[in-house]
C-alpha cells in the first residue's frame, strides 16, 4: 500500500507495432486522464515498427529519452539514442510541421526494440525498464504498472477508478477494466473471464465447480449478462483480465516475475493473471472503468484467425502445465493434445492445409518448448479474381469445384460467379463450375453443375472429382475430403478476400507422416511427465529446455535485470 502522504506513482507501458495513428490516439486519450499525470511515467515500447511510428511520436511530443534494445525478448541490451536524430523524418522536413508539444507526464520514454518481440517481449522490456531503471529513488518508488494496448482508448476516469479499486484491498494485485465497443459505447464486449481449473478452458462464466461461481452468479443476477448487460458497476473477482487496460502492483513482479517471453502474443496476459491467482492474490475486474477496445474476435478474418489459433493452441498448453494441479493437469493436457491432433488431421484431409500445419506446429512447439513468433507464414491475401487467376481458373477448359456444405455457401457461390463474369480480362474464359453440396441441406436451385453427397464417408469417396484446376473453400469450412491434387482458393465471405494454397495428395501424405511423429512425441511426453512427476510448464524460471527461434541468446532463461542508468550513460556514444 502507498502512504497517504503521497500520490501513487504509476508506470504506463504501451506496446506498439505498426499502428502509428492508433497509438497517437491512445496516447492523446491517456493524456486526458483525471488521474495526476505528473505521477505517471509513460513508456512506449516500439516493436521495430516500419510505418513511421517513432518519428510520429517525436513530431507530437517532446520525449525525455529514447532507449534502443539491441538484445532479445529474453536478454535486454539497452543503448540511449539522440531524440533529435531518431526523430528525423525526410517526409516531414519542409518546415511546415508543427513543433512537438511538451508531454504532460512525469517522464516519457520510448523503448525501441530492433526486432518484433511480440506483446510478451514488449511488455517485459517495459516492465523491466520501469523496475530497474526508472525506480532508482527509494523515497519515491513506482507503486503500480499500467499496461495498455496501442489500439485501446481509455475513458477520462479509467485509471483513477482502477487505482481506487486496487487500493481498496492489499490482496488485490491486478485490476482490469470493462471492454466496450468503441463504435457503440453502450455495448460491453468483455467483462469477466474465468479459467476452468479442471479443463484449462477460458470462459466468460464461472463453471459450477469454480471457487468464484457463487459470486459470479450474484453478478449475473444484477447485470443480466457478461456482455450486453445493464448497470455494470463495482468490483468482480475473476481469474483473468486483458492487458488492454491492466493495472498491477509493482511488488507483483518480485513475487511472480515477468511475463513468459515464449508466448509472443495471445494469452500471455492470461498466464500472468493466473500465476498471480495461484500465488494467492485477487484479480478483479472494475466494472465502472471502461476501455474502448475491440476484442480479438471482432478484428480477425478467418485467415488471421488461423495464426491466432497457433498461438492460443501452443500457449494454452504451457499455461495448463504451469498452473493446473494433478490429476487435472494430466487429464487436461491429454485432452488438449488429442483435440489438436484430431483437428489437424481433419483439416489436412479436408483441404485446409495451412490450418493443419499451424495446429500441428503449435502442438510440436509446445512439446519441444519452442517459443517466439509463429514459424509458418500465411499465404498472401488476394482479391477473389486474382486468387482464381493465379490458380489458372480462367484458362480454357478449366474446371473449378466449390464446397457448399452450408446453405449460405451456395448463395455465396452464385454471387461470386456473377461478380467474376464482370472481371474477366480479354482472352480469359469462365471455368466450368461444379458445386459439391450436401444432400440434407435446404439449398437454392442450382445455377451450375451440382454434385450431391451425404454425410457418410462412402458417399464422399464415391463422388470424388478428377482433373480439377482449383477448389474453392468458403470461410475455412468444408466436410468433403477431396483427394484430387489442385490448389485451394480460400475465400472469406464477409471481406471478399482470398488466399491461395497448394495442396497435393503427396503433401497430405507427408503431413500424415509428420502427424504420426508428433502424436508419438505427445504420447511420450505425457508418459515421461507422469513418471517423473515434474512441473515442466514453467519455462520462465530457468528450464534448460526453454528456447525461442532466433539467435543463440534466445536459448537461455530471461534476464530479469537490465543496466543501471549509469551504465546507460556510459554507452551514450553507441546511440
Amino acid at each position: 500500500m502507498t502512504s497517504t502522504s503521497r500520490q501513487p506513482r504509476v508506470a504506463t507501458i504501451v506496446v506498439t507495432w505498426n499502428r502509428r495513428d492508433s497509438l497517437l490516439r491512445a496516447l492523446a486519450a491517456h493524456a486526458k486522464q483525471h488521474a495526476d499525470l505528473h505521477r505517471i511515467d509513460m513508456i512506449v515500447v516500439d516493436n521495430a515498427s516500419t510505418d513511421g511510428t517513432l518519428p510520429s511520436i517525436l513530431n507530437t511530443y517532446v520525449v525525455d529519452r529514447i532507449i534502443e534494445n539491441r538484445g532479445t525478448a529474453l536478454n535486454f541490451d539497452l543503448h540511449p539514442r539522440c531524440p533529435e536524430r531518431a526523430g528525423e523524418d525526410p517526409a516531414s522536413t519542409n518546415g511546415s510541421r508543427a513543433a512537438p508539444q511538451p508531454h504532460p507526464f512525469r517522464s516519457f520514454t520510448i523503448l525501441r526494440n530492433l526486432d518484433n518481440h511480440g506483446g510478451a517481449g514488449g511488455f517485459n522490456a517495459g516492465l523491466a525498464f520501469a523496475r530497474d531503471v526508472l525506480e532508482t529513488d527509494p523515497t519515491d518508488p513506482i507503486d503500480f504498472v499500467y499496461l495498455l494496448d496501442d489500439d485501446a482508448f481509455v475513458d477520462t476516469d479509467t485509471l483513477s477508478l482502477q487505482l481506487a479499486a486496487i487500493a481498496s484491498d492489499p490482496r488485490i494485485a491486478i485490476v482490469g477494466a470493462r471492454s466496450v465497443d468503441p463504435t457503440d459505447r453502450s455495448t460491453t464486449l468483455e467483462s469477466t473471464v474465468y479459467f476452468d481449473w479442471r479443463t484449462g478452458h477460458l470462459m466468460d462464466d464461472a463453471p459450477a465447480h469454480h471457487p468464484l461461481h457463487n459470486s459470479h452468479q450474484q453478478f449475473l443476477a444484477r447485470v443480466g449478462s457478461t456482455r450486453r448487460g445493464q448497470n455494470y458497476s463495482g468490483l468482480v473477482d475473476c481469474d483473468v483480465v486483458a492487458a488492454c487496460s491492466l493495472l498491477a502492483r509493482m511488488s507483483l513482479l518480485r513475487t511472480i516475475g515477468l511475463w513468459d517471453p515464449r508466448y509472443f502474443i495471445y494469452e500471455d496476459d492470461a498466464d500472468w493473471c493466473l500465476r498471480a491467482r495461484r500465488a494467492g492474490f485477487r484479480v478483479v475486474a472494475c466494472m465502472d472503468a471502461r476501455i474502448f477496445h475491440r476484442t480479438w474476435h471482432a478484428r480477425l478474418s478467418p485467415r488471421l484467425n488461423c495464426i491466432r489459433m497457433f498461438y492460443v493452441s501452443r500457449n494454452r498448453l504451457w499455461t495448463m502445465l504451469r498452473v493446473l494441479r494433478e490429476p487435472h493437469r494430466s487429464d487436461a493436457t491429454r485432452q488438449w493434445h488429442l483435440t489438436l491432433l484430431r483437428f489437424a488431421l481433419d483439416a489436412a484431409w479436408h483441404r485446409r492445409a495451412t490450418h493443419a500445419r499451424l495446429l500441428l506446429h503449435a502442438l510440436d512447439d509446445s512439446l519441444r518448448n519452442i517459443g517466439g513468433r509463429c514459424p509458418i507464414a500465411l499465404p498472401t491475401e488476394l482479391g477473389i479474381a486474382d486468387a482464381l487467376r493465379a490458380a489458372g481458373a480462367f484458362s480454357p477448359g478449366a474446371r473449378v469445384a466449390i464446397l457448399c456444405d452450408r446453405p449460405l455457401f451456395a448463395d455465396f457461390a452464385a454471387d461470386m460467379r456473377s461478380r467474376l463474369r464482370a472481371q474477366l480480362r480479354p482472352g480469359e474464359h469462365e471455368p466450368h463450375w461444379i458445386e459439391l453440396a450436401r444432400n440434407d441441406l435446404p439449398l437454392p436451385p442450382p445455377t451450375c453443375h451440382r454434385v450431391l453427397y451425404s454425410k457418410r464417408l462412402r458417399s464422399k469417396l464415391r463422388r470424388q472429382l478428377r482433373a480439377l484446376t482449383a477448389l474453392v473453400v468458403f470461410d475455412g469450412a468444408g466436410d468433403f475430403p477431396l483427394l484430387a491434387s489442385c490448389p485451394n482458393v480460400h475465400i472469406d465471405g464477409p471481406t471478399r478476400s482470398a488466399f491461395l494454397e497448394h495442396d497435393t495428395l503427396a503433401d497430405r501424405l507427408r503431413f500424415t507422416l509428420q502427424w504420426i511423429i508428433v502424436a508419438l512425441r505427445a504420447w511420450w511426453s505425457r508418459q515421461t511427465h507422469a513418471a517423473q512427476g515434474r512441473d515442466l510448464g514453467d519455462g520462465l524460471h530457468g528450464s534448460s529446455r526453454t528456447h525461442s527461434r532466433g539467435s543463440s541468446a534466445d536459448r537461455h532463461a530471461p534476464s530479469e535485470s537490465i543496466p543501471h542508468p549509469a551504465m546507460l550513460s556510459a554507452r551514450s556514444s553507441d546511440g
